[in-house]
């Protein structure tokens, strides 16, 4: 699925951001990000220990954020090809932040002159496995010229707000048991 860049960001470097995703059969989620475009224009943090780290978002940045079906608390997900992540629980929209305590997730990176990748696959809480879950990906992406851009399969307000309720538009229905 394509991502599309928020209306007020500028038109800076010409890129695609782009997602696949799937819900596996142990409950995990799998993302995979996909920039195509000039990397030369793009700043991609350095790898670094693969930890838990704040603030991923000041840069490049692949976030997910998941909920279950109509609930008002909800996960949120940061992953930076540093292979950093980051994993957050919010009680509502934006109040009751908390760390999210989660196995690292498994991130991997791929890139060329005209693309980069970033997987992950990571758990989810063990009590949402048989629901339906409403997720909204999105993705930061730092320029070399200083412009940032908001990435997101939609954006509901006039301003870049990953966490409103109107970007959680994809859905995965509940698990059958087999």
């Amino acid at each position: 699925m394509k991502l599309v860049r928020h209306p007020s960001d500028a038109q800076g470097s010409t890129i695609g951001v782009e997602t696949m995703f799937s819900r596996l059969p142990n409950g995990q989620l799998w993302l995979r990000y996909y920039i195509d475009g000039v990397l030369d224009d793009l700043v991609l943090p350095a790898k670094a220990s693969p930890e838990r780290a704040d603030n991923l978002w000041k840069t490049t940045c692949f976030e997910a954020l998941i909920r279950p079906r109509d609930a008002a608390e909800y996960l949120e997900f940061n992953f930076s090809p540093s292979d950093q992540w980051a994993a957050y629980h919010f009680d509502a929209y934006r109040e009751g932040m908390s760390q999210f305590e989660t196995p690292q997730p498994e991130i991997g990176c791929d890139a060329s002159d005209t693309h980069f990748a970033l997987e992950a696959t990571f758990d989810l809480p063990a009590i949402w496995n048989d629901h339906a879950l409403d997720i909204g990906l999105c993705a930061i992406v730092e320029e070399v010229s200083g412009e940032t851009s908001h990435w997101a399969l939609h954006h509901p307000c006039a301003q870049p707000d990953f966490h409103h309720e109107g970007g959680f538009t994809l859905t995965f229905a509940e698990r059958t048991q087999s």
